[in-house]
């Protein structure tokens, strides 16, 4: 089964969204179309601008779990860094793209991430994080982009009933 990933008409790629925690989050191998590959960066920098922006919340001392955290105002303090502006930027990508069942349908979701798992690797090997452990690149399986999604339907039964159409 083929879902497929499109970005303002132009289909980038196919996944089997493999892999499933419950019926609404999916994940699988993500396979680039030639115009994906194009638009692949500016997606794919999701991932390691996320996590430079949370280094720069410790860095300028914002505790993200602080429950009486003034959200306003880190919003503005970190959107306006440069990660933060890298976040925006691939989010400005990101909102652009469709999945499609493997019958065409359109998948509304939740949220989304394509991740170039040779990016991920790097950034692993240059972190002083002891979360992240450094990888060879030759230990990594042969899998350059990953995707995983949580879709809005929970499933294909509740986006029939999402629309009024009845089950027999």
């Amino acid at each position: 089964m083929a879902y497929t990933v499109w970005m303002d008409g132009a289909k980038i790629g196919e996944t089997g969204l493999e892999l499933h925690h419950g019926s609404r989050k999916r994940a699988g191998i993500f396979h680039p179309t030639e115009f994906g590959l194009t638009v692949l960066p500016g997606i794919t920098a999701m991932a390691p601008a996320l996590l430079d922006t949370g280094r720069t919340c410790r860095e300028r001392g914002i505790d993200t779990e602080d429950e009486n955290l003034d959200i306003d105002s880190v919003i503005d303090e970190v959107f306006e860094t440069t990660s933060g502006q890298r976040v925006l930027a691939a989010a400005r990508q990101i909102a652009r793209l469709e999945v499609r069942s493997p019958s065409g349908e359109l998948m509304p979701w939740k949220s989304i991430l394509i991740t170039d798992m040779n990016e991920l690797a790097a950034m692993a090997a240059d972190t002083e994080s002891p979360a992240l452990t450094p990888i060879a690149l030759s230990e990594l399986p042969p899998i350059r982009y990953f995707i995983s999604a949580t879709f809005r339907n929970a499933s294909f039964a509740a986006g029939l009933r999402a629309r009024g159409q009845r089950m027999s």
